[in-house]
């Protein structure tokens, strides 16, 4: 068993951040505000990639 960097709970399956490698055992630790520059980090390169992929797409004469 591992504990959750940010509830502190033992859990025997936790996921690895991959951006600071430290262990949560939900979505809600992952988005806590004890991980928000992670969180942050990860939506706005989401948003980033699915923009570039909607102007592509939109230059290439499709919508």
């Amino acid at each position: 068993r591992s504990q959750c960097t940010f509830c502190s709970q033992l859990k025997t399956d936790l996921y690895l951040c991959p951006r600071c490698e430290q262990n949560y055992c939900s979505s809600r630790c992952y988005r806590s505000e004890k991980h928000h520059e992670c969180w942050e980090d990860f939506c706005r390169r989401h948003v980033e990639e699915d923009l570039k992929a909607e102007v592509g797409s939109e230059e290439n004469g499709h919508s």
